[in-house]
C-alpha cells in the first residue's frame, strides 16, 4: 500500500488560531488495479480525455482552477443538485452517475480517484445529473461508494462538489 500526506500548518498570529491545509495523495492497493490505465487517457493540462469512454473531464473540480506545476488550486464549490445542472457552457454538463462512476479507483482511497490524473480531489460527495424520482445520485470520492435511489438522504438539496464533463474529445 502506497500511503503519503504533505501537510501545512499556518498559524493566524495575534488572533491565536491555527487552520489547517492538508493535501493528501490517495491510499492505494498496488495488488490491484482498477484505475484507468494511461493509455485510455489523454491529459492535456486541464482536462482528460477518456478514450474508452468517449468523455473529457475537467481534471478540477469546480470552484478550482488549473495551474500547470502546481495542479488543482482553490476550493470546490458546493452546489445543490439544481444550482448544478444550470448554466454551463462549451458542452461541459453535469456527469451521469454511470459516467461519474468511470473514474472511481476502486483501489484507492482517500481519495478514490486517481490523484495523478485528477489532483487535489477532495474525499468528499460530488453531484451527478442522474436523478430518480425524488432522489439524487451521488459518487462519494472519499471510498467510491455510490449514494441514491432508496436512501432517506438529502441528496438533492445538499451542497456537494461538481467534475464537469463533456461527449468528445
Amino acid at each position: 500500500m502506497h500511503v503519503s500526506v504533505a501537510s501545512i500548518w499556518v498559524l493566524a498570529m495575534g488572533a491565536g488560531v491555527c487552520v489547517a491545509a492538508s493535501t493528501a495523495l490517495a491510499e492505494c492497493d498496488s495488488s490491484q488495479t482498477s484505475k484507468p490505465s494511461s493509455a485510455r487517457l489523454v491529459v492535456k493540462g486541464g482536462v482528460v480525455y477518456d478514450k474508452k469512454t468517449d468523455l473529457t473531464w475537467m481534471r478540477c473540480s469546480q470552484g478550482q482552477t488549473w495551474k500547470d506545476d502546481l495542479g488543482c488550486v482553490g476550493v470546490p464549490k458546493k452546489f445543490t443538485h439544481d444550482s448544478a445542472n444550470e448554466g454551463w457552457s462549451n458542452g461541459w454538463r453535469m456527469p451521469s452517475v454511470d459516467e461519474l462512476k468511470t473514474i472511481i479507483a476502486k483501489n484507492c482511497e482517500n481519495p478514490s480517484i486517481d490523484d495523478e490524473i485528477f489532483p487535489d480531489t477532495p474525499s468528499e460527495w460530488y453531484h451527478t445529473r442522474s436523478k430518480d424520482g425524488s432522489g439524487c445520485w451521488v459518487v462519494n470520492f472519499g471510498d467510491g461508494r455510490v449514494g441514491g435511489k432508496g436512501s432517506n438522504y438529502g441528496y438533492c438539496d445538499n451542497g456537494y462538489a461538481v467534475r464537469l464533463v463533456r461527449s468528445g474529445q
